[in-house]
């Protein structure tokens, strides 16, 4: 299964967050762009490990194929929610969104079970 990535990079690539908006919610980080790519691979497991607990028809994404779409290197602060990339700009349909809330609810539990 193929990923579009979006990668926030400080200074020089050092502390890179990546980015997978075809799975919303599932985020990567690593203390240099090459290793927070590798890690994107096990946020990608991990995400859709939680989708399929709370019964959500998730595929199977092996083999991961990784496609970077956009690095910016431009910012000084990473993973604030500052960086907008051209896919944030796109409309969520009804569906997508009810599915969204459904994730969100899932989450929730989980941490205030874990709380």
């Amino acid at each position: 299964m193929r990923f579009d990535l979006y990668l926030e990079s400080g200074p020089q690539h050092k502390r890179t967050w990546v980015y997978v908006p075809g799975l919303p919610g599932c985020v990567a980080f690593g203390p240099a762009s090459e290793q927070a790519i590798e890690n994107t691979r096990e946020a990608i497991r991990g995400r859709l490990d939680f989708l399929r607990r709370h019964g959500d028809d998730s595929p199977d994404p092996e083999p991961i194929e990784l496609q970077i779409a956009e690095h910016v290197i431009e910012r000084k602060l990473l993973g604030f929610g500052q960086q907008v990339f051209v896919t944030d700009r796109e409309p969520l349909t009804q569906e997508e969104a009810n599915r969204q809330l459904r994730w969100a609810e899932w989450s929730r539990e989980e941490l205030v079970a874990a709380a």
